[in-house]
């Protein structure tokens, strides 16, 4: 390609990928769906919601397709501005995006996790001077969990010994904790899936660390009935014993 066409190759992508979802679109209607969502969520949101949400969802509504996409958290309220996408879960925003609204779902925390065989695992209560002792895998610099990580040992004037290998990246981060005798702060959205596997087991730590919720960042206008259909079954499942902590 030409320089210029370097430049408008991600235009004409997004434009390819904006007259595909168009087509699936007319082919629900064609066969008499009830229209199509194209939602886009992050980690936690997915692991920590979805996974359990939308079997139920396409169970009670299989004449609604649903399209699900992952994203970064800075993504979200540009994916929604551009159009991309009719609805997106994620963290609640520190001010919500021009012509968008926010509505808290589920609340989330901050847990460690670590690797079954690991001695803490499964213990409530562990002071934070215990878990300064443990071998970390940290998350990169400006994520949320590093964030909080640094906060609480600095303020503690402690550092604990951490792997060589930092990552957010939640295949890596189970392979880790599996591996070697690691443990990890993290929101237990992201990691809730692993748990209710078997595959990761956590570590409460005291004092309890929030978070904040995550939830659904839609649209204040031109809501479809079938974006007001998702949203009305993700509230109500949210409230249910399925989501409990």
């Amino acid at each position: 390609l030409t320089p210029a066409g370097q430049e408008l190759l991600p235009l004409a992508r997004r434009m390819l990928a904006a007259l595909a979802e168009g087509s699936e679109v007319l082919t629900a209607l064609k066969q008499q769906g009830e229209g199509m969502v194209r939602i886009a969520a992050v980690t936690a949101a997915i692991s920590g919601f979805l996974v359990r949400a939308l079997p139920a969802f396409v169970q009670a509504h299989p004449q609604l397709q649903v399209q699900v996409r992952e994203c970064d958290p800075e993504q979200c309220g540009l994916l929604l501005a551009r159009g991309e996408v009719d609805l997106v879960l994620c963290r609640a925003p520190e001010s919500e995006p021009a012509g968008a609204r926010f509505t808290p779902l589920i609340m989330d925390r901050f847990v460690v996790a670590c690797g079954n065989t690991h001695p803490l695992a499964g213990k409530r209560s562990v002071r934070w001077s215990v878990l300064a002792r443990q071998r970390w895998l940290l998350s990169p610099v400006g994520s949320a969990a590093r964030d909080r990580f640094d906060q609480m040992f600095t303020q503690a004037g402690q550092h604990p010994p951490a792997s060589a290998l930092i990552t957010r990246v939640s295949a890596l981060t189970w392979a880790m904790l599996d591996a070697q005798p690691l443990v990890t702060l993290v929101p237990f959205g992201v990691v809730r899936q692993l748990v209710d596997a078997g595959q990761l087991a956590l570590i409460e730590p005291q004092p309890a660390l929030h978070f904040v919720p995550l939830g659904t960042l839609m649209p204040t206008t031109g809501v479809t009935t079938a974006m007001q259909t998702v949203t009305d079954f993700l509230d109500r499942f949210a409230a249910g014993p399925e989501c409990a902590p």
